[in-house]
């Protein structure tokens, strides 16, 4: 399945048990599981997903909020190791999409920019 199938799914699994709904999809560009909104910080799972609903910038917070509870993901991505950081947060199959090797063109290519705006 995928595209608006995927609201109707979950529209559907709302009608039965909304908190289990909300907590089994995966939210925002980064992806993050429903079920992850008290580690996050967040009041509720329907708190979560609003947030995730209304901005890049929230689904980013809770992006960085994740790999700060994380301690692994933390290390891996301030020791810019790519393959365990994307091991870690996108699961074994992480060299199939390139998950590593796209962090570290990412990194490279706003280091670089970071580094010709401070000239």
């Amino acid at each position: 399945m995928g595209g608006s199938a995927e609201y109707m799914r979950l529209a559907s699994a709302k009608l039965v048990n909304e908190d289990a709904a909300l907590e089994s999809c995966s939210w925002g560009s980064y992806q993050i599981m429903g079920f992850h909104w008290k580690k996050l910080g967040y009041t509720s799972v329907q708190d979560f997903a609003a947030r995730m609903g209304a901005s890049e910038d929230e689904q980013f917070l809770a992006f960085t909020r994740f790999i700060k509870t994380d301690a692994a993901l933390l290390k891996a991505l301030k020791a810019k190791r790519w393959a365990d950081f994307a091991r870690i947060y996108n699961g074994p199959n992480y060299a199939s999409n390139l998950y590593d090797i796209k962090l570290e063109r990412a990194h490279a290519r706003y280091q670089s920019h970071n580094l010709k705006a401070a000239a």
